[in-house]
This record gives structure tokens, C-alpha cells and sequence, in this order.
């Protein structure tokens, strides 16, 4: 009964830790993160470089963009931009860290039931008589 217990306890160990490593591969991030997203980070990125050109530039006395335009569509690529950073960074948490703690859970179980097993052997050999005693 008591080998049983460490046994359960090596097994448990063993799947959590192997769900652990499937885990990124069941629920990849990109479920959440496309490559329509991916390619508007891109755009987006490559426009803010646009707009950064154009407010380096010196004001002309003879027209050209209006800045408040200019400093509208900054503001809103910026949000759009934080938001897609933020979209991306959520995926691979949340891929990443149920894995961990699967993985973590997986090695605690094993010790756990190890460390049971030795205690066990220990306790059995400690309560076993000994000729040796028993002769003196």
C-alpha cells in the first residue's frame, strides 16, 4: 500500500509534467496572434517612421500637411500600436504559463513521491531487526 502511494504520486508527476510540454503545442499563441496582425504592427511601424519624418521636417511657408492631421493619426497609431504589443504579449503568457506551472507541479509530484518512497525504505529498514543486535 505504501509503494502504491509513491507510485500514484510518480505518475501524477510524470503526466503533469508531459502535459506540461504539450501544452504550448494544444494551445499555441497563435490562436490569438494572426499574421494579419503581425503585418499591421508592421504597416503601423513603418507609418509612425513616416510620420516622424515629416514632423522633422521644417514648417514650409508654402502649405504641406496640416500637423494637427498629422498629430491626430500619430496619437491613433500609437494606440493602435500599444494595443497590438499588448495583444501579442498576452499570447505567449498565456501559452507559456499554465505550461510552467504544468511542468512545475509535474517535478513537486515526482520529488514529493520520491522523497516518500525513501522515507518508507528508510522507516523499513530502521524497524527491521538486526542479527547482530540480537546476538549480543
Amino acid at each position: 500500500m505504501k509503494t502504491a502511494i509513491f507510485l500514484i504520486l510518480f505518475l501524477i508527476g510524470a503526466g503533469l509534467f508531459t502535459f506540461g510540454l504539450l501544452w504550448p503545442t494544444m494551445h499555441p499563441a497563435t490562436a490569438v496572434w494572426t499574421d494579419a496582425k503581425a503585418n499591421r504592427l508592421a504597416e503601423i511601424n513603418g507609418r509612425l517612421v513616416e510620420l516622424a519624418e515629416d514632423f522633422a521636417k521644417p514648417i514650409s511657408m508654402y502649405g504641406g500637411e496640416d500637423r494637427g492631421v498629422l498629430q491626430a493619426e500619430l496619437l491613433g497609431l500609437i494606440k493602435e500600436k500599444e494595443e497590438l504589443v499588448a495583444t501579442f504579449e498576452s499570447a505567449i503568457d498565456t501559452s507559456q504559463t499554465p505550461a510552467l506551472y504544468l511542468r512545475v507541479g509535474g517535478i513537486l509530484c515526482v520529488a514529493l513521491g520520491v522523497a516518500l518512497w525513501c522515507a518508507i525504505r528508510l522507516h523499513e529498514l530502521q524497524s527491521q531487526p538486526t542479527s547482530e543486535l540480537e546476538d549480543a
